[in-house]
């Protein structure tokens, strides 16, 4: 692979479940891994519940991966208060991408495949757009034996040499937002910007362990859109060492 700088970034608000697994995943691609910490919600909507991970639970983690990892030298914590919009928590890495051809973005509940990492670097780093989409998600569904589909390609890489434009590349991103403690669902859930649309039968479709497989041709799982996310069996044993360790795997039901 040519030499190009990466700057790994990870917004961050909850997700203790899985940032480790984040962390370990993005380590090895990236130059500096920058994690920017926001004491309140930044996806739209507020909320009087405290948020069930503390910051030092959530900074005890990371600094536990990266040592793990001996990468101390290429980590940075920033507690950069509140924002007033995704957008924004978002974009505040910019400030720090001088120097870098590609940032790479990883939500605390995704893990990247190592596997699929170098030809999607290259081909974000070769693309004439700014934007890099990811086709590749597979989103588990209470468990790392089911995985839910979709056509979403959600933005993942920056190439900062461009100034507009959108494209894509393949990448496998494992998914784990309705595979993690319900407490964490259901506080994500209050303050997402999706809030407003949450289907009002999805906790209860969520509750319901293999009997969902019969909701799923009329209404689909998916939180949001109705004949979406059908639940297909998934081969565990495929995934990278950093989520066959992970407290999960061995789990029939989280």
């Amino acid at each position: 692979m040519k030499d190009i700088k990466i700057l790994g970034y990870i917004p961050l608000f909850y997700g203790a479940e899985y940032i480790e697994a984040c962390i370990k995943s993005m380590l090895p691609f990236v130059d500096k891994l920058i994690i920017v910490y926001v004491d309140k919600a930044s996806q739209g909507h507020k909320t009087n519940i405290p948020c069930p991970e503390s910051r030092e639970l959530l900074h005890g983690i990371a600094v536990k991966a990266v040592t793990d990892m001996g990468a101390n030298g290429k980590f940075e914590w920033h507690d950069a208060g509140t924002f007033p919009d995704e957008s924004s928590h978002r974009n505040y890495i910019l400030q720090f991408s001088e120097g870098y051809d590609l940032i790479f973005t990883l939500d605390a509940d995704e893990v990247c495949e190592p596997l699929d990492m170098t030809k999607a670097i290259e081909a974000a780093y070769n693309s004439d757009k700014r934007h890099i989409g990811i086709s590749g998600f597979i989103n588990f569904w209470r468990s790392f034996s089911w995985a839910c589909y979709d056509s979403f390609i959600p933005y993942r890489f920056v190439n900062l040499r461009n100034l507009k434009g959108t494209d894509q590349t393949n990448l496998r991103i494992y998914h784990f937002s309705t595979a993690q403690d319900i407490k964490t669902i259901k506080f994500k859930w209050n303050v997402s910007g999706h809030k407003n649309e949450l289907r009002p039968d999805w906790f209860e479709i969520h509750e319901k362990w293999k009997p969902w497989i019969n909701w799923m041709d009329n209404r689909g799982l998916h939180p949001v859109a109705l004949d979406l996310w059908l639940a297909t069996p998934f081969d565990k044993e495929t995934l990278p060492e950093v989520l066959k360790e992970h407290l999960n795997f061995n789990k029939e039901l989280i």
